[in-house]
């Protein structure tokens, strides 16, 4: 594929997931997508997508090498 990888930091609070016996817990964790997106538009896409699940959007920055395809030949 040709385009562009970029890595997305996120940070979402997972604390309406933990057993009732941690009611006054809060969690919060940070996740990274790595994702190949071919141009512009997919990259807008790609935000619209992390917006739609409701967790902060930390950073964006393109990835530092190409994303590797599963399966094929690399």
């Amino acid at each position: 594929m040709s385009g562009f990888v970029y890595e997305l930091r996120v940070q979402g609070d997972v604390s309406d997931r933990l057993p009732e016996t941690l009611t006054h817990a809060r969690v919060r964790v940070q996740s990274v997508v790595r994702a190949g997106v071919p141009d512009q538009a997919a990259l807008h896409g790609l935000l619209a997508w992390i917006d739609t699940l409701g967790v902060e959007l930390v950073d964006v920055r393109p990835a530092r090498s190409p994303a590797r395809r599963s399966g094929g030949k690399r």
